[in-house]
């Protein structure tokens, strides 16, 4: 027998008594988290109807028409009455538009394999200016895709070059806050409600050998990720592509031009 062992003292059972009430608060947090997220996902994906447009039939002056194309009579009309954005920004936007000259005559669309690959694009009606780089294919083992391009805009090599006849496909982030991998088409959601307040919205691409072909955009849709497919055109086009809605990111928005002038 211990004569002189310590008493044991009692366990004190409020550490116990909280768990059970802390898991509680927990699991309604996430279950809240959940829910807002489930909402938010829900008004999201109803909304996305909104970037549906098609310009129509009213094209920029057709081949032969004139010898130079100035676009939008350089400044935006959503910009005349803003005085300031006028004085400031014009320069910019003019020398980024001004003297392109119609197709008609320089032998575009080119051809397939004639012209070298993108190099550069600009949108100055969203204040987007990204280099591009050629997409490599990624091997999963059982499956393979695209590389996700990362602050950047990507061209995917087996569609045509700008200039040539065919669909021209870049890929660009709406945003990528988890991955980190850039947020280049951030604004490319702006497009249709630009389109639908009357607004000329222009891509200029450049290709590596420094040759400008400006597309005008004349149509945006949004398809499921599912039903997403990379198609080709009879004509001279070029289709942007971002994944949306933000945080959600299951279905694709497509933003479709034609090529309308050609710079250098």
């Amino acid at each position: 027998m211990m004569e002189n062992a310590e008493p044991i003292a009692p366990v004190d059972g409020t550490g116990r008594r909280w768990m059970p009430l802390a898991m509680l608060a927990l699991g309604a947090a996430i279950l809240a988290i959940v829910g807002g997220y489930f909402v938010y996902s829900q008004v999201a994906r109803s909304n996305l109807g909104d970037l549906n447009y098609y310009v129509g039939d009213d094209k920029v002056d057709g081949p032969g028409q004139q010898t130079s194309i100035f676009p939008g009579n350089l400044v935006p009309s959503l910009a005349w009455t803003d005085p300031r954005w006028a004085d400031v920004d014009y320069v910019g936007y003019a020398s980024v538009l001004e003297g392109f000259t119609s197709p008609a005559g320089s032998g575009l669309p080119a051809e397939p394999g004639e012209l070298s690959p993108p190099a550069l694009i600009r949108i100055p009606s969203i204040a987007l200016s990204s280099t591009v780089e050629e997409l490599a294919v990624v091997n999963y083992g059982d499956a393979s895709s695209w590389e996700t391009p990362k602050n950047i805009v990507g061209h995917i090599p087996t569609t045509p070059n700008p200039g040539t006849m065919g669909n021209v496909y870049l890929f660009g982030h709406l945003q990528s806050p988890v991955r980190g991998e850039g947020s280049v088409f951030r604004n490319l959601a702006r497009v249709p409600d630009l389109l639908r307040q009357g607004e000329k919205v222009y891509v200029v691409l450049q290709n590596e050998e420094g040759a400008e072909f400006l597309y005008r955009v004349t149509k945006t849709s949004v398809v499921h990720q599912d039903d997403f497919a990379v198609l080709p055109s009879p004509e001279a086009v070029i289709t942007m592509v971002a994944c949306v809605p933000a945080y959600v990111y299951d279905h694709r928005l497509l933003v479709t031009g034609e090529l309308v002038g050609v710079r250098g």
